[in-house]
């Protein structure tokens, strides 16, 4: 950052007369949220400054190259039929680095009562699609298997309230569905309980289709399967995406206040006071609530409700340790491991490991100081790696609770009470890098329409 733009545009007490004629909008969060609406700013030829606390940015979106390993550090990919996160990587020149997922080797493995059982093909998500695949599978009880084929039987059921994941696939499947298919699933998704997660926000198709029809089975047959790979990523890895998206103007510091001067806004940098004619906060909504403290208490009370969890992940290399052949494993929490599940990177992501070399990512329900013996216990085997890395992402995975929609509808009335003053982030609408992407674009774009 140019020591004349800091001249400009930062003063040292609140209310400053410093008011620039053309002030940029200033973003709080440099991670893709941030990044993303500035780089649609600029695009509409809206000049930002992005604030971020830490060192380096990309928050959730890092890589680490390690002698020929390519390593995330926290999301490794999107969803490819979310169209956002691709459609920004080729406006930045990156659609040619664009990579899918090894969609012949898509086979993840479920414990079940200590020993991995496939899991079945033709689902879609936790909903079969062929009731065949169901009956033969060794996953699901007999109770199980009963319930699933009666769903296809269930008709329209009209609008219910919003209940939480646990209960409507409950109300469907029975538990089973939940201890081995929502459970494992979603938990690597948002980290968070099935009894508590929104089914109106984490599952809102399947609650759609509920309203339509009752079932959630019956004509799912007959839609197509989908084409392509299901997940996307970059060949150099996410921090490719990042580091494509450099900012126009960077602060690295902390932002700790905001407050409303006139028509204008300021942010409070390490003591210095900000001036900007709009503000984006693009941070966790734990880090929007403190920041918003100030300026608005029953916004910032609003933030505060949306919890968080936590990711403890840890990275392992070895070599010559060809156990499995697909993209991971996943453990229930009804089988009472800290391991919760197991990504074969160089399976899911060709060329992130080198011929003969295996690169496995574990995800851990709480921090662990023996991560490779949980390994190592539950696939018997004793080979050392090569080396270990551990990534903790602290309060990094919002919780999407029943009554989510209602509480967003809230956050959003309140907001607009402040003209210029914007959210955006995974705490929202969406946990997914397209979701953030997306909510990036279209705050941009409101922008650029009032500007």
């Amino acid at each position: 950052m140019s020591a004349r733009w800091f001249k400009w545009y930062v003063s040292s007490a609140p209310n400053s007369p410093q008011s620039p004629v053309s002030a940029p909008v200033a973003i709080i969060g440099g991670g893709i949220s941030g990044l993303a609406a500035a780089h649609y700013l600029r695009a509409s030829g809206i000049s930002s400054v992005v604030i971020e606390a830490s060192s380096s940015l990309g928050g959730l979106l890092c890589t680490e190259r390690i002698h020929n390993y390519t390593i995330e550090t926290g999301a490794d990919s999107w969803l490819a039929q979310k169209p956002w996160a691709r459609e920004l990587a080729a406006e930045l020149g990156l659609a040619s680095d664009i990579i899918g997922s090894n969609d012949a080797l898509r086979h993840i493995s479920v414990l079940r009562r200590g020993k991995l059982v496939p899991f079945p093909k033709g689902l879609q998500l936790i909903v079969p699609k062929r009731l065949k695949t169901v009956w033969t599978s060794p996953l699901f009880s007999l109770t199980t298997k009963l319930r699933m084929t009666a769903d296809w039987r269930r008709h329209d059921s009209g609008n219910r309230p919003d209940r939480s994941v646990a209960d409507f696939i409950r109300d469907h499947f029975g538990q089973g569905a939940i201890d081995y298919l929502a459970e494992p699933l979603l938990t690597g998704i948002y980290g968070g309980d099935p009894e508590n997660l929104s089914a109106v926000s984490v599952l809102p198709k399947l609650v759609e289709r509920e309203r339509r029809q009752g079932s959630l089975t019956r004509g799912l047959a007959q839609e197509p399967d989908p084409v392509g790979s299901v997940f996307e990523s970059m060949r150099g890895g996410l921090g490719q995406l990042i580091a494509a998206l450099k900012p126009e103007q960077l602060i690295h510091g902390q932002a700790d206040s905001i407050a409303r001067n006139g028509q204008a806004w300021q942010v409070r940098v390490d003591g210095n006071w900000l001036h900007a004619s709009q503000v984006i906060i693009a941070c966790p909504a734990h880090r929007a609530a403190v920041l918003l403290a100030e300026l608005d208490a029953p916004l910032s009370n609003l933030l505060s409700t949306i919890q968080h969890s936590s990711a403890h992940i840890v990275a392992m290399a070895f070599r010559n340790l060809d156990l499995f052949k697909g993209f991971g494993l996943l453990v229930p929490k009804i089988e009472r491991r800290n391991l919760m599940a197991a990504t074969w990177v160089h399976n899911k992501f060709l060329g992130r490991a080198a011929q003969g070399t295996q690169l496995v990512r574990c995800f851990f329900r709480q921090p662990t100081d023996q991560p490779v013996q949980e390994l190592q216990q539950l696939l018997q085997f004793k080979k050392e790696p090569e080396f270990i890395r551990t990534y903790q992402w602290p309060k990094s995975l919002p919780q999407y609770a029943v009554g989510h929609t209602t509480l967003v509808a809230d956050l959003e009335s309140r907001t607009a009470q402040f003209p210029g003053l914007h959210l955006i982030g995974n705490a929202y609408h969406g946990v997914g890098i397209p979701d953030c992407v997306r909510l990036a674009r279209q705050t941009a774009s409101n922008i650029a329409r009032y500007d």
